[in-house]
């Protein structure tokens, strides 16, 4: 287990590709956290910047609906990020055991586009929009976005994240410009794209689109027009379903 000064690390809650995250107590105050740090025992340089830099962005996003950082710390191996200890489970796993009802679920999207719309105010670009970042609180039905390692400010460029194929993001809600295939950068259109993927499996328990060939779903996201969603639920509004796939054209301009 890695120690951090001041921190009582009691348990490791997920490991990721890049970062785990512990459970911990700050010794001070006894206040729950949560400590995210490289999973490699020797970070690289971009492994270092990369948490400083997601700490240096949820400072600015102090809104409700996005995690809040506490702290940076140095250890040993690297800087740790210090964040609030979230109630409740990542969305993916609750809708895992859980089957929503269609009043519940656009309550639940209500929550996820206005504190997506947040980050946007601040623009800053997410970049990995998905049901594993954001925490689902069942018995207050609050939301929190969170894992910002890659998000961006517009009109910078953050280290990259040395995603699947090489791409930044996660292949299922990757939008056509994050792709590389299209010649467009990401801006915030991009987290309308990858929202437009997570809503549709909200209300469908599908994605829009399935393949085990990396290269055939990204074909998909460039260049495939997905069933409509109340083709798939026929309790789902037709309007809806068309809000739905608007989010999912593949030019970003037709998002909004």
């Amino acid at each position: 287990m890695f120690l951090v000064p001041g921190y009582a690390v009691e348990q490791v809650l997920h490991r990721g590709r890049d970062t785990t995250l512990f459970r911990a107590t700050r010794e001070q105050d006894g206040l729950p956290v949560a400590i995210k740090m490289c999973a490699r025992s020797l970070p690289t340089p971009s492994d270092r910047a990369r948490l400083r830099y997601e700490y240096e962005l949820l400072q600015e996003l102090t809104e409700p609906g996005v995690v809040r950082a506490v702290a940076l710390e140095s250890t040993g191996t690297g800087p740790a990020v210090i964040l609030e200890l979230l109630k409740g489970v990542p969305l993916d796993s609750y809708l895992q055991q859980t089957k929503l009802t269609l009043a519940d679920g656009i309550a639940l999207a209500i929550k996820i586009t206005t504190a997506l719309a947040g980050v946007h105010a601040h623009k800053i670009v997410h970049k990995d929009i998905k049901p594993h970042h954001i925490f689902f609180d069942s018995q207050t039905g609050e939301v929190c976005i969170l894992d910002f390692g890659i998000a961006t400010r517009l009109g910078h460029v953050s280290a990259s994240s040395g995603g699947p194929i090489g791409l930044e993001g996660t292949l299922s809600y990757l939008s056509p410009e994050q792709t590389g295939r299209v010649n467009l950068s990401p801006d915030r259109r991009s987290d309308l794209y990858s929202l437009g993927v997570l809503l549709y499996e909200l209300f469908t328990s599908v994605l829009p689109f399935t393949s085990i060939d990396p290269m055939e779903l990204l074909y998909s996201h460039v260049a495939r027009r997905p069933l409509p969603p109340h083709l798939r639920n026929p309790q789902l509004p037709e309007a809806l379903s068309a809000i739905i796939m608007k989010l999912l054209a593949k030019a970003p301009e037709e998002r909004y």
